[in-house]
């Protein structure tokens, strides 16, 4: 069985986002290079993806806005240290972008999960 699944392709502002789930990890991560996010299917429960997946939308709109920055140098490679810095108006935007991106994808997302998990 395939570790990685392609569960589709979404507008997350200004590009077509493929969105992938994987099984046997948990969390999730993006590439802009690749316009892709992936979800771990291996939660516990279904608002834990919900959660990575509103976390990876909104912090892939964020990159896409110009507004998450990474301290240069960054030699131990650490994801916890990325910062963040909008005004309201950049917040609702990603928040917005988000939003349309997750309305499309969840639905799929969902299915992909109750599979992996063994059910229909």
């Amino acid at each position: 069985m395939a570790r990685l699944i392609r569960i589709g392709t979404y507008n997350l502002g200004i590009r077509d986002v493929a969105l992938y789930g994987e099984r046997g990890v948990s969390g999730g991560h993006f590439s802009m290079g690749d316009s892709r996010i992936t979800i771990g299917l291996n939660q516990t429960t279904w608002p834990r993806v919900v959660a990575a997946a509103v976390h990876e939308a909104v912090e892939f709109a964020c990159t896409q806005l110009n507004v998450r920055y990474a301290p240069t140098p960054d030699y131990a490679a650490d994801f916890a240290t990325y910062l963040f810095s909008m005004t309201h108006s950049q917040f609702g935007e990603a928040c917005a972008r988000a939003g349309w991106f997750l309305a499309k994808a969840l639905p799929d997302l969902k299915r992909a999960y109750k599979k992996a998990r063994g059910g229909n």
